[in-house]
């Protein structure tokens, strides 16, 4: 119809990031996936997301096993999503797996 259509940018890692991760030390991948959940939990707790960036930062805390910290989001991910149910229940779903909600 003669508009460009550029896709929307990914969060999370790029192909690129996925090979230079592989080329890394236990430690240093530690560190970078540490320093990607931390940069998802500032973006969300400063200017909020959408439900699905919630759930991600919950489930990535549930595998990390950093449940005080999985709480703590929640908490606000029940804040910031209130009125949206659908949005809600699949943090729910991810508060769950996280083992941090019932």
């Amino acid at each position: 119809a003669g508009v460009d259509y550029a896709a929307p940018p990914r969060n999370g890692p790029q192909a690129a990031d996925v090979a230079a991760a592989a080329a890394m030390s236990d430690a240093e991948r530690s560190q970078m996936i540490a320093g990607m959940v931390d940069g998802l939990e500032a973006q969300l707790l400063d200017s909020g997301g959408t439900a699905a960036e919630w759930a991600q930062l919950l489930t990535a805390l549930g595998v990390l096993k950093q449940t005080d910290r999985a709480r703590a989001v929640w908490a606000k991910a029940q804040t910031a999503l209130a009125g949206n149910t659908v949005g809600l229940d699949l943090v729910r779903t991810a508060a769950k797996t996280a083992g941090i909600a019932e």
